[in-house]
């Protein structure tokens, strides 16, 4: 199983870079995640020449759009629910809480502090940096708080089911078919300084 090591200053880079059902298009996409008291903090940049993005209501299907996603299980020893966080390129999200792909609780509202902040570089690349808080996780699962030696499980995807289908992840999904609800192929996250 793969370790992605969340930091908390310099970050490290998980590559998006297995597309275990080959489409013929491969984007290039970096995750980066650091740590600090407040929260979780996301970059993810998607390297394509050609976007799309059509989705404007939160908890809406950015899937179909050109989509960069961060799955995770907080705390994967005690509880079996895990967060999918997905955005496109307006920065719009749709926020998932459950234990599996059915009854899933979507989060209808941004989360406060957690508007994504997105830039687009015309025909090269676009990135999206958003922090979830430290207040709203431990709401969500009593007892939460980033801390060095806490270790969660998640995967980071690429996907879009429009202009360029694919469908790529960090961590490998072992599914004939694309489905990235799938937590027994979560790689682990270890938070450290």
């Amino acid at each position: 199983m793969a370790e992605y090591i969340i930091r908390r200053g310099k970050p490290d880079d998980a590559w998006v870079a297995c597309y275990p059902w080959p489409m013929g298009y491969e984007p290039k996409v970096r995750a980066q995640l650091t740590w600090s008291e407040h929260g979780l903090h996301v970059a993810m940049t998607a390297w394509e020449q050609t976007i799309v993005a059509k989705e404007w209501r939160m908890g809406g299907m950015v899937c179909q759009d050109s989509c960069m996603e961060f799955f995770f299980q907080p705390m994967p020893e005690s509880d079996a629910r895990y967060i999918n966080i997905e955005l496109n390129p307006l920065g719009v999200m749709h926020i998932g809480i459950g234990a599996a792909r059915q009854g899933r609780t979507v989060i209808m509202e941004y989360p406060e502090g957690m508007r994504p902040e997105i830039q687009i570089i015309a025909g090269e690349c676009w990135t999206a940096r958003y922090t979830i808080r430290t207040d709203w996780l431990s709401s969500l699962f009593p007892g939460w708080a980033p801390r060095e030696g806490m270790r969660m499980r998640g995967n980071f995807f690429k996907c879009d089911e429009t202009i360029h289908p694919h469908f790529g992840c960090w961590h490998p999904v072992h599914t004939k078919e694309p489905d990235f609800h799938t937590p027994d192929d979560f790689g682990e996250l270890l938070l450290a300084t």
